[in-house]
């Protein structure tokens, strides 16, 4: 083989592999795209596909403008049935006033790092609210941690940890394996 053709080969390669993290890259981005749409738009068990079966959503909000009282302490859900539990709580997401007043906003100043079959994203989120007859509103704000995992060809959420603007784990979450 002639050093044109090796140089020309290589490159390809290393073309394919870019395309391949640009491939991978979209279709995380899609996919926090797609985890507030879904929550929002009530299609739960759609919602409930996006995740791994072992998914694991450690949450902590701070204070917002529905609750009186912070989240304390990050609360934590493992395995769809608990996720599934999350996402139809009355006293939480389903709360009066809440579902169908709510606009997830996920994937602002996004960081992706891809390895194989793993990723790892950092990430904003906003939750805005619109009470009724009343302005819309930051329920809140904070930052985030999700890892990915590709299965069967598809990345799914495999874990979110979410900390709110003046947690003191706020600039952990954003912290990225190299």
């Amino acid at each position: 083989m002639t050093d044109a053709v090796e140089m020309l080969a290589d490159r390809i390669d290393t073309l394919e592999s870019e395309l391949r993290d640009l491939r991978d890259e979209r279709a995380i981005r899609e996919l926090l795209a797609l985890y507030g749409y879904l929550a929002d738009s009530k299609e739960i068990e759609k919602w409930l596909d996006l995740w791994t079966d072992d998914g694991v959503m450690d949450l902590s909000m701070g204070h917002s403008a529905l609750e009186a009282e912070a989240f304390e302490h990050p609360q934590r859900w493992e395995g769809k049935d608990a996720l599934r539990d999350f996402i139809n709580d009355p006293t939480a997401y389903k709360k009066p006033g809440f579902y169908g007043r709510v606009m997830h906003l996920q994937g602002n100043n996004v960081q992706v790092r891809i390895d194989g079959d793993e990723a790892e994203v950092t990430a904003y989120s906003v939750v805005l609210h619109s009470a009724e007859g009343g302005p819309t509103t930051v329920l809140g704000a904070g930052s985030n941690r999700w890892t990915f995992r590709r299965e069967q060809g598809h990345w799914r959420i495999s874990s979110r940890i979410r900390r709110p603007n003046g947690d003191p784990e706020f600039g952990a979450t954003l912290r990225v394996s190299p």
